[in-house]
């Protein structure tokens, strides 16, 4: 009786198919493939939050550099537009383009034609898309008092 039994185990053919091999070979193939489509996705979202990390400090030294001059120093108007950052092509900050300008405010923070003692500094900087989409942008605004 245990040799019948014996026998039949040995006999019996418990394996996979050709066929269940070859789905899930498609399904492993079909997985690998839509997680590879998420890293590049992965890599341009880095890169475009490196690149705005960039923008937002070179606003920043504008800002500090305009606001380190006397009140009376800060001629309202336009004083960039659009300039590249670095002169030098070969600079990574040249792709880079800042526009900076000063402007009377009034007490509501609205422009105003007359001289209230407070002056708004503001600093764009401007930078391609990765991918050569649209442009991005990058704003600061700060406040001047007058002392």
């Amino acid at each position: 009786m245990t040799i019948k039994i014996h026998n039949q185990l040995l006999s019996s053919q418990h394996g996979i198919t050709i066929i269940e091999v070859i789905i899930s070979i498609t399904l492993l193939a079909v997985g690998i493939l839509g997680l590879l489509q998420a890293f590049p996705a992965g890599i341009k979202a880095n890169k475009d939050i490196e690149l705005a990390t960039v923008a937002d400090q070179l606003a920043q030294a504008k800002i500090e550099e305009l606001t380190a001059l006397d009140y009376n120093a800060l001629t309202p108007g336009t004083l960039e537009n659009q300039v590249h950052v670095e002169s030098d092509p070969a600079n990574p900050f040249y792709k880079f383009t800042r526009s900076s300008s000063v402007e009377l405010v009034d007490s509501n923070f609205n422009a105003s034609a007359v001289d209230i003692g407070l002056k708004k500094i503001t600093a764009t900087i401007y930078w391609p898309d990765v991918l050569g989409g649209n442009d991005h942008s990058a704003q600061l605004v700060h406040l001047k008092v007058k002392r």
